[in-house]
């Protein structure tokens, strides 16, 4: 005879929780890529003169906030869950990405695009 294997049961709070883990990753990814908006030019440092823009600073702490309190009291208003400290570490250093993504389209070359298009 064969052995049966078990299937893991279904799980209203593991989807609702990967839902809000999905939505804080993608608003931290923005907030990143705001920070990756502010330089136009080549160089790396998108942090450089960024304490000098005082209404930049205040409102990325702002959405940060929001975000927090969204998923901590949003509940089922905006459809989210609390999620654990693992959970922000992993929405936030997937959003970092952003960063990253940015590093490396500053250090392509413009002229590939400009053949390209």
């Amino acid at each position: 005879h064969r052995a049966v294997m078990s299937v893991p049961a279904y799980n209203r709070h593991d989807e609702e929780v990967l839902k809000t883990l999905v939505f804080n990753t993608f608003v931290f990814t923005q907030i990143f890529n705001s920070i990756n908006c502010r330089r136009l030019d080549r160089s790396l440092n998108v942090f450089q003169g960024i304490l000098l823009n005082w209404y930049f600073m205040i409102i990325t702490l702002i959405e940060v906030g929001i975000q927090i309190l969204i998923v901590f009291i949003g509940g089922p208003a905006l459809q989210v869950v609390e999620i654990t400290g693992r959970d922000w570490a992993i929405s936030i250093v997937v959003g970092l990405g952003a960063m990253v993504v940015g590093a490396i389209m500053r250090l392509i070359q413009n002229g590939i695009f400009e053949v390209a298009f």
